[in-house]
């Protein structure tokens, strides 16, 4: 299954992606769950929906995807002005966890409902 996320405020689209064949990645296998890319304009991500992916390795990717949108957006993180960074995180945990764990709710975050 994939889907289309636009990211408010930063105004990005992120596609994500549970089938490694549909959206595929030459680093995504031998071990890694899920990887996280972008084409200098919108970030992708594809995951293996496995036992294994669970909310750790959420939490993990979607660190990657904050970052991914920061690099774009050219937004400096920092550790001491971090309240960006929190709030992106706990947004995109948030689509990502009813995605990954709760497909059916995820139409109202997808950029096509």
């Amino acid at each position: 299954m994939k889907i289309e996320i636009q990211i408010p405020i930063y105004d990005r689209l992120l596609t994500v992606c549970d089938d490694p064949k549909e959206q595929p990645h030459p680093e995504l296998g031998n071990g890694t769950l899920g990887i996280v890319w972008n084409d200098g304009n919108n970030i992708f991500f594809t995951f293996k929906r496995t036992e294994e992916f669970g909310g750790s390795a959420l939490a993990h990717e979607c660190l990657h995807i904050a970052h991914a949108v920061f690099r774009i957006c050219g937004v400096n993180a920092d550790e001491y002005h971090d309240e960006h960074t929190a709030y992106l995180l706990m947004y995109l945990y948030k689509v990502m966890f009813d995605f990954v764990f709760h497909p059916e709710k995820y139409k109202k975050y997808s950029k096509k409902s």
